[in-house]
């Protein structure tokens, strides 16, 4: 997981009456990653980008998810953790039929969008303990 090690939500804001949340998302910029991604040059990897969005509605619904498709992943600019610290992730539950949930996300800041996502995920029941 990366939440609360990676990266911080500082705030969820619900839209009245939509299914859109507005999170405040706090990067750690001394994250491990960033020694391997890439050394000198740190950048968020798209991987991390993806997981951060998993969490962040897995929070919010208060279900375990697991991705189950996505349609369409638009990485748009580099996030450079130095730099952009704090972070807008829009998320918008589009639907939540079939066991299915769609959502229509993108990670942005005051400036510039840096990535966009539109994702199925399913939640995930665990099995029972064996007695």
């Amino acid at each position: 997981m990366l939440l609360n090690n990676f990266f911080n939500i500082s705030n969820i804001v619900k839209e009245e009456n939509t299914t859109k949340y507005t999170v405040a998302i706090e990067l750690n910029p001394q994250h491990a990653i960033y020694e391997g991604h890439f050394p000198e040059n740190p950048i968020v990897p798209g991987v991390c980008m993806q997981q951060m969005v998993k969490e962040t509605l897995s929070l919010i619904l208060e279900k375990k998810l697991m991705l189950y498709k996505a349609d369409n992943i638009k990485f748009l600019n580099l996030i450079i953790p130095s730099i952009s610290k704090t972070l807008k992730l829009n998320i918008h539950i589009k639907s939540t039929e079939d066991n299915q949930i769609k959502i229509d996300s993108n990670i942005s800041d005051e400036e510039r969008v840096y990535f966009k996502y539109i994702a199925y995920f399913k939640e995930v029941s665990l099995p029972k303990a064996i007695k």
